[in-house]
């Protein structure tokens, strides 16, 4: 999931041992300095230092902008946590953290807990959703008595508390939250909001849906019914304990009524859209390599295919952590996974964002992923000759992802943090640098800014670098595609509106074929590089991501979210719209 909001128990809050009783590893010792704003204080440390000013920044605005809806009269101050990494956040004393929490909101302290993974947009989001579920608390628990009014948290439907939170956070996410609802309608398969008074009972990729559903909710109550509704619900729920009892002095209807007249609207809503705009099914581009077996959503990415016929992707196709799928040219199948293999976790993109997070070498001989164990984010390596994993660190890195090989399979290209802030990085390929901890210094920085950067690939040739840049442009930021070479130039290749990602060049290098939002879907763009035309590729029911060209440039992969599950596809380069795109 995308972030969740930890309810502390009252009992927890005067015995916090209770939290702590597991096998935790704690390797880091914080040495905390404070920061001051009209509102907050600002705990930071020295790698989480350098998001210490943007983050003031965005509280004080998420402070005035959060409490003019929800809590006009809100006055106090709160004490916020900054970590560096998730890594770093998982081993503070405030709570248990584990993976797939993006913050925590500690109503009875006011404390919030965010980290950053280096991007803007990331943190902001953050620190809006967070920070809206202290002004809840604001409004539900404090004042008199506020130790035990923090008891009633559990008689607060999820889907209220976090879909709030959610819609404070505007629009910076909508395509993601479009995306699943879009599809979860078209199928019928809209959770009853009945269901979803807590999330305990979903399953894992079933989470993230009842997160953008509850957001959905919320935005279909404050457009439809007056954009005071929700602070007025707010208001109501201090003194109720029943949802119908809000509901009926709210709209004049109960939790079924208010559910049915929910899903009415979206239902209308999404299927103009389908007929409008000729959304199609992934299987009009190509064909599936990867299937769901069981009514269960799964998901199957980042494919991709070597020279000589091996294909990998990763996958939940057995539950979580997610393993490494690896396919011979004749369909033989073996599965990597991740526990046998001494790893926590292997993740596939940045939380509910799919980016593209594994690497097969052109020689078929290795598959390069991220995976995080003892908190820490490490390359691993898995040689398909010796059927051995390996994996490397370096030394000055909090974290490490997303590789990729070069075209003749002798570097390595991927993303590192260092002091919180994400650069290009590339070392030699080979067995003296597998399996050890390297320094800085055996490697080499491709890029030095503040900007984030993700997804790097290389050019044919392997002198350039495209990659996805996080740029600010009128106190918003955006995606681009970006390029950097061996001179050290660096520049802007794609700026269209909306976020860029993913890029992959054809082995020619006449075009470079990437992810765009813009139109609150993830769609599949290309650029002729001769003649600078940008077509439109795809229009998905669901979203498409992570794409890589095969060897021989005739055709694409792409993983394509639907039903609930994300599978590989395989599209001759044909088969695509090639719609003239608005630039």
């Amino acid at each position: 999931m995308k972030r969740m909001c930890l309810f502390i128990l009252f009992s927890f809050l005067f015995f916090p041992s209770l939290l702590y009783s597991g096998n935790r590893v704690v390797v880091k010792k914080f040495d905390w300095k404070v920061f001051a704003t009209e509102h907050f204080d600002i705990y930071y440390y020295k790698e989480s230092e350098p998001w210490v000013k943007y983050s003031a920044s965005v509280l004080e605005r998420a402070y005035k902008e959060i409490g003019a809806d929800l809590n006009p009269s809100l006055e106090k101050r709160f004490p916020f946590f900054l970590y560096a990494s998730l890594n770093d956040m998982e081993q503070t004393a405030i709570a248990y953290v584990s993976d797939g929490i993006g913050g925590l909101t500690e109503p009875f302290k006011d404390r919030v807990l965010v980290w950053s993974d280096g991007s803007k947009e990331w943190l902001e989001d953050l620190i809006f959703h967070e920070f809206t579920h202290e002004v809840q608390f604001s409004v539900l628990i404090d004042g008199f008595w506020k130790s035990a009014r923090i008891l009633k948290t559990f008689i607060y439907p999820l889907w209220m508390m976090e879909g709030m939170a959610e819609y404070e956070t505007g629009n910076r996410d909508i395509a993601m939250e479009e995306m699943y609802m879009r599809d979860a309608v078209l199928d019928d398969r809209v959770i009853n909001l009945f269901h979803l008074h807590n999330f305990a009972h979903l399953k894992p990729h079933q989470t993230t849906m009842a997160y953008k559903e509850s957001a959905q909710a919320v935005r279909f109550l404050a457009e439809q019914y007056g954009r005071d509704k929700p602070r007025q619900m707010l208001k109501l729920y201090r003194t109720r304990y029943d949802i119908n009892s809000v509901l009926k002095i709210l709209v004049g209807l109960d939790l079924f009524a208010f559910d049915r007249k929910f899903r009415e609207y979206y239902k209308y809503k999404y299927f103009f859209q389908t007929e409008e705009e000729k959304l199609s099914e992934p299987g009009l581009y190509g064909v599936p390599l990867t299937r769901t077996t069981e009514n269960i959503p799964e998901f199957n990415t980042s494919g991709h295919e070597s020279r000589n016929g091996i294909f990998a992707c990763i996958s939940t196709r057995e539950g979580h952590p997610p393993q490494i799928l690896i396919r011979d040219k004749n369909g033989g199948e073996e599965i990597l996974d991740a526990v046998s293999m001494g790893i926590e976790n292997i993740p596939y993109g940045r939380f509910t964002k799919i980016l593209r997070s594994l690497s097969v070498s052109p020689d078929g001989n290795f598959i390069a992923f991220s995976g995080q164990k003892n908190h820490r984010e490490n390359i691993y390596v898995y040689d398909l000759k010796k059927k051995k994993l390996l994996s490397f660190g370096v030394n000055g890195l909090a974290e490490m992802r997303q590789p990729s090989f070069s075209p003749d399979g002798k570097k390595l290209v991927f993303v590192g943090m260092k002091n919180g802030i994400n650069d290009l990085y590339e070392m030699k390929v080979g067995p003296e640098n597998f399996g050890r901890d390297m320094s800085l210094k055996d490697i080499r920085q491709i890029t030095s800014s503040k900007e984030d950067e993700s997804s790097p690939v290389y050019s044919p040739d392997g002198k350039q670098i495209f990659y996805s840049c996080e740029i600010e442009k009128n106190g918003k930021t955006e995606r681009d595609i970006c390029l950097a070479s061996d001179s050290g130039a660096k520049k802007r290749v794609i700026e269209l509106p909306g976020n860029q990602y993913d890029p992959a060049v054809s082995p020619d290098s006449k075009r470079i074929v990437f992810v765009n939002d813009a139109d609150g879907i993830f769609e599949l763009y290309e650029k002729d590089m001769k003649n600078g035309r940008v077509y439109r590729l795809t229009r998905s029911r669901g979203g498409v991501f992570s794409p890589y060209f095969s060897a021989d440039g005739k055709s694409v992969y792409f993983s394509a979210f639907r039903h609930g599950s994300v599978n590989v596809y395989r599209a001759d380069v044909k088969n695509f719209l090639y719609e003239a795109a608005n630039e």
